[in-house]
């Protein structure tokens, strides 16, 4: 399996304590012009998974 991130997810750090684990909930992800591109450059298969 593939998995494709933007890069500042590694930096990431939940802390559930603080927000009583809800913060992952009804989650969207916006993506800003560099990364969509860069995910639209990959195979069809891949970026349905995504998109």
């Amino acid at each position: 399996m593939k998995i494709y991130r933007p890069n500042y997810v590694k930096d990431f750090k939940c802390d559930g304590k603080a927000c009583g684990s809800r913060c992952c909930r009804d989650w969207r992800i916006v993506l800003d012009e560099e990364t969509r591109e860069k995910f639209l450059r990959l195979p069809a298969d891949d970026r349905q998974e995504i998109f």
